[in-house]
């Protein structure tokens, strides 16, 4: 269901978030991996920068603090979601506390609310 530009499933929304780390590159992939996965370009966060692992990502924070129990957050790659293993593995835990699936379009999906993992084609 689609309203007002705001992809829902049922009550809840689909998210996207796109990160590339250098200024040379450019997300026009990701963005459209995340269309064609059904994410609405205004619920799409992004960031561009680059840096260290502790810079700063105003994207990422900003999807995490809209993200509600019952939504789904895509990503192209899983990777994305931290600059180190340690930082994504957070992030995984961070989303599956707060009951919210998380979709990596290139990995396996982890379902945070049915427990468990699969794998779709």
């Amino acid at each position: 269901m689609s309203t007002d530009n705001e992809t829902m499933v049922g009550m809840t929304a689909i998210l996207g978030y796109a990160r590339v780390s250098t200024t040379g590159q450019d997300l026009d992939a990701q963005l459209a991996a995340l269309t064609a996965a059904g994410v609405d370009a205004d619920r799409v966060f992004t960031d561009k920068l680059s840096g260290s692992a502790s810079t700063a990502r105003p994207g990422l924070a900003s999807m995490l603090d809209y993200a509600r129990a019952g939504d789904t957050v895509v990503v192209t790659a899983i990777d994305w979601l931290g600059r180190s293993v340690a930082e994504v593995t957070r992030t995984i835990a961070d989303l599956g506390e707060r009951r919210i699936i998380l979709r990596a379009l290139r990995e396996v999906d982890i379902p945070q609310n049915r427990g468990g993992m699969h794998y779709e084609e």
